[in-house]
């Protein structure tokens, strides 16, 4: 199926540009200093999200409130999961087809979508996360996306 050789390729792509264990170097910086990925404290550089990136990004936003708006209202079912997850998936591969950033904000993004992929495969069942777990991870790497990026109206999803 060329969806999961998609995200098979993404997550190669994705992994190969995380040049450490949650750490993402901006060369572009003039002081060359190192950003934590993880980090949750202010950072003094955000990336700009070009036109392509807010299109293609701001539906995974969407997705991601869509879904847990009707997650507080149960039953939420594995079904439900899956349908986000693979959709997910398909709009990551979107993102991914559009990106023309530089090579620095470019790694951070694709560490992003890294994220978000393996939540979306949690929310697949084809990792040992619950799909729970799974729907977690995938809104706390958006959530970092916009901490990251320069986004006009990205806001913070909530997790209930």
């Amino acid at each position: 199926m060329r969806l999961r050789g998609t995200w098979t390729s993404v997550m190669g792509v994705s992994l190969l540009c995380w040049t450490g264990p949650g750490m993402a170097r901006d060369s572009e910086q003039p002081d060359n200093k190192v950003h934590a990925f993880r980090s949750s404290a202010p950072l003094a550089h955000r990336w700009t999200a070009d036109d392509n990136l807010r299109r293609y990004m701001m539906p995974l936003h969407v997705l991601a409130q869509d879904h847990l708006a009707v997650a507080g209202h149960p039953p939420v079912t594995h079904a439900d999961y899956r349908r986000w997850g693979s959709a997910a998936e398909r709009q990551v591969a979107t993102v991914i087809a559009h990106c023309d950033l530089r090579p620095a904000p470019d790694e951070v993004l694709h560490g992003i979508l890294a994220e978000v992929l393996q939540g979306a495969a949690a929310m697949e069942g084809r990792t040992a996360e619950t799909p729970r777990q799974g729907a977690k991870r995938l809104v706390e790497a958006l959530n970092r996306y916009g901490v990251l990026f320069d986004h006009p109206g990205w806001g913070t999803i909530e997790i209930p």
